[in-house]
């Protein structure tokens, strides 16, 4: 499985940054994409946190590899008092784009999770949350993780940031590898996914139960 936050929030804020908008962290999308298609077994599943403003970038990014959309779940943040608003909306709610890699014959897990509604709602953060403004609730992360996935199957995070989508993998007995080009960031997540037992190569994580 895939399993991903990517970069989707373009600042706008025009100083002296040659990318004031992040473009280039917003558009990485599209080849990594690329790339998630190609290597994903069929079948299998990749699920991307994503924003409803710029969803066309994401299915631009699908265009021409065999990545199939399925359907979106939502988590919904109750506590919102400082959600980005227009006109008169409140946004609220995280979107989750899941996608099989061929349309036809999809995974079925061994042992999965109780079904629950598309739409998690959470109040607030993780009480032990990386620090990551873009920390995802771990619980929900699981919840998709066991419907996606077996145990023992490798759940990937090319943008692992706070390292939260790990470390619902790894609690969940899966193997795990992720990539982060922020030191900053694959330090936190380091230290979030593994605690005690650490092991880094430059800006690339991976690991399982067993090591």
């Amino acid at each position: 499985m895939v399993f991903t936050d990517p970069p989707y929030k373009i600042a706008q804020d025009y100083g002296t940054n040659i990318d004031s908008d992040r473009l280039c962290s917003v558009s990485s999308v599209i080849a990594t994409m690329r790339e998630v298609g190609r290597v994903l077994k069929p079948g299998r599943f990749a699920a991307v946190f994503y924003d409803n403003r710029i969803l066309p970038l994401l299915f631009e990014a699908v265009r021409g590899t065999e990545l199939v959309y399925q359907r979106q779940v939502f988590v919904y943040r109750s506590n919102s008092v400082h959600a980005f608003c227009w006109h008169g909306w409140m946004n609220c709610t995280d979107p989750v784009c899941i996608f099989t890699k061929g349309g036809e014959k999809k995974f079925r897990p061994k042992s999965p999770p109780p079904v629950k509604h598309d739409c998690y709602t959470r109040s607030r953060m993780n009480a032990d949350a990386s620090g990551h403004p873009a920390q995802k609730p771990e619980d929900v992360a699981e919840h998709i993780i066991g419907w996606c996935t077996d145990a023992e199957d490798l759940v990937v995070d090319p943008y692992t940031g706070g390292g939260s989508l790990l470390r619902a993998a790894r609690s969940l007995g899966r193997r795990w590898a992720g990539s982060e080009i922020s030191e900053k960031w694959r330090d936190v997540a380091e230290a979030h996914i593994t605690r005690n037992d650490l092991l880094s190569l430059n800006n690339r994580m991976s690991g399982t139960d067993k090591d």
